[in-house]
C-alpha cells in the first residue's frame, strides 16, 4: 500500500489541472477516511458538487502554490451558503481543516 505522502507526490507529478490546487474530502480530523471514494477536486473548476465528510484537506504542486477558497451550500446552485473558509496547501499538503459539517453541496475556487 502507498504512503499518504507519497500518493500526493504522484499526484503532484501528474498535476490535477493546470493551476494544481485540488482538495480532497474527510470524515475524520486525521484525513485518512476518505469521503469521496479517492476523487480530488480541483479549485479551478469553480462548479458546485455534491460531497459528504466533515473535513477537507487541499495539496499544491510547488511551483504553483494557490490558496482555495471553500464554500459549503445548502443546495447545488450555492444561493445558501452554509460557511466559507481558506485552505492554503502551500506546496505540498495543508492542514486537515474542519467544514463545519458534512455538505451537502461544495463549492471551490481560487482565491
Amino acid at each position: 500500500m502507498l504512503s499518504k505522502t507519497f500518493a500526493v507526490a504522484i499526484m503532484a507529478t501528474f498535476a490535477i489541472g493546470t493551476n494544481a490546487t485540488w482538495c480532497n474530502y474527510y470524515y475524520d480530523a486525521n484525513c485518512q477516511q476518505d469521503s469521496n471514494g479517492g476523487t480530488s477536486f480541483d479549485c479551478a473548476n469553480e462548479a458546485s458538487f455534491g460531497g459528504g465528510g466533515n473535513y477537507v484537506q487541499c495539496h499544491s504542486t510547488k511551483g504553483n502554490q494557490q490558496t482555495c477558497i471553500i464554500t459549503r451550500c445548502a443546495d447545488s446552485t450555492c444561493a445558501n451558503i452554509l460557511n466559507t473558509f481558506e485552505a492554503s496547501p502551500e506546496g505540498g499538503s495543508g492542514p486537515c481543516i474542519s467544514t463545519g459539517g458534512s455538505g451537502p453541496w461544495y463549492e471551490q475556487k481560487f482565491a
